[in-house]
């Protein structure tokens, strides 16, 4: 993004030095000695930012700045004075004159930062967008705001009684809602927002902007403290709306690319890199779950080891690459094996464990029976493979921990390769 600034500034030095600092950002500057000059330019052109000295010959930036707030075309421009005067009353005056920063001659490195900053906030809103259901029965204000907002690069829902916003916030997603506090029909702004919170879950976590013409204080902190994100009073300036709707969409996606970071943080850490199985870890920290809902509920809940037989010699013979290559294709036929409530985990080396819940010690031997029988066909990169696996099952008569449902499961392994291995072994 581009900015465009005018400078007005009797003095060349300053009018250099801001200019420079404009460039540095890669904007553009048009410099002004006077009114005049000023009046010409900003006839002609449209400006994102306006730089205007305290004092200009016979009037003040100021005065020069009320002056052009009052033409529409500029109503929105971002004005800041430069003045050499540091007494408190003029940047008193300057701010209560909707001027948005005062900045000292003897101190212009400050006119960089904001620039800097200026151009930085620009750039991410002008890619943030985002869908808004706005709630306001006054139907002329929910056309002139509704516009606001579209202008503004949102898309906008627009209804008018609560009832109908929340049946709409089920069944479609929104970035924001925006919503009057007192509506038409039963419930008010509060109530909504009361009922959007009590959902759970990331629908409720959507930012809400509560709007109202109320001054009491006791019912804005009302509004607050009923869950809404943020406040804005009626009559309603524009540029202060769009700026907290950006903030609250932007707060949100941040929210959102946050959690997405961390579910993939976290399903890293669960899972093993080579293959896309859960790995030792998650197994650890899923096997007793899956134990105490067993005991639980009294369910038969079996353990399948499987171990790749001879995999050190496919290693040495063909390569730790192509030893990857098999063990990615066994553990993708042990994934399509295993239904959505199974487990299946790599538990190191060529080893994996499968947990199978609601599942006897014969549905699960014969479960085994027909993966071995798979993985003999299988044939990864022309390489004839076997398995043998280990199958254990949870006895509801007499309670184990996971480790000794495992241990039974890998001593039926060990047994299995010790009697020729590609074949299952259950402990009894």
């Amino acid at each position: 993004m581009s900015i465009r600034v005018l400078i007005v500034e009797p003095a060349r030095l300053y009018q250099r030095l801001i200019d420079s600092m404009v460039k540095d950002v890669g904007g553009t500057a048009d410099l002004a000695s006077n009114v005049t000059e000023a009046s010409e330019y900003l006839a002609i052109n449209d400006y994102d930012l306006l730089f205007v000295a305290a004092i200009l010959g016979d009037t003040t930036g100021i005065e020069l700045a009320e002056q052009i707030k009052q033409q529409t075309r500029h109503a929105n421009l971002i004005i800041n004075i430069i003045t050499s005067d540091i007494d408190k009353s003029t940047h008193e005056q300057a701010l209560a004159s909707a001027i948005t920063e005062v900045f000292h001659k003897g101190d212009l490195e400050e006119v960089s930062e904001f620039l800097t900053q200026y151009l930085k906030s620009n750039q991410n809103t002008a890619v943030e967008t985002g869908s808004i259901l706005y709630v306001e029965d006054d139907i002329a204000m929910a056309q002139y705001i509704s516009a606001v907002m579209r202008d503004a690069g949102f898309d906008v829902v627009h209804t008018t009684i609560a009832e109908d916003a929340f049946k709409l916030f089920g069944k479609q997603a929104f970035d924001l809602v925006v919503t009057d506090l007192f509506l038409a029909g039963r419930n008010s702004g509060t109530t909504l927002v009361r009922k959007i919170r009590n959902l759970g879950g990331e629908q409720a976590q959507v930012p809400i902007l509560v709007m109202s013409g109320t001054e009491d204080t006791a019912t804005r902190v009302a509004i607050l403290e009923s869950g809404a994100s943020d406040y804005v009073a009626k009559p309603v300036l524009v540029e202060e709306l769009i700026a907290r709707i950006r903030n609250l969409i932007r707060m949100k996606k941040l929210f959102e690319r946050v959690e997405i970071q961390r579910k993939a943080l976290q399903k890293m850490a669960m899972t093993d890199q080579l293959t896309g199985l859960y790995n030792r870890h998650s197994l650890s920290d899923m096997a007793p779950k899956y134990l105490s809902e067993a005991c639980r509920h009294g369910i038969p809940l079996s353990l399948v080891v499987v171990d790749v037989d001879h995999f050190k010699k496919v290693n040495d013979t063909f390569g730790h690459s192509t030893g990857d290559i098999v063990l990615v294709e066994v553990a993708a036929l042990l994934r399509d094996s295993c239904r959505n409530e199974d487990f299946a985990a790599r538990f190191g080396g060529e080893e994996f464990v499968l947990l199978f819940p609601h599942c006897t010690l014969e549905d699960a031997i014969n479960k085994a029976e027909q993966i071995r029988m798979d993985i003999e066909g299988l044939n990864p990169e022309d390489i004839h493979l076997t398995a043998s696996f280990g199958v254990s099952c949870l006895s509801l008569d007499k309670l184990c921990t996971f480790d000794e449902l495992f241990n039974d499961a890998d001593s039926s392994v060990y047994e299995a390769k010790e009697s020729g291995r590609n074949r299952v072994v259950a402990h009894h």
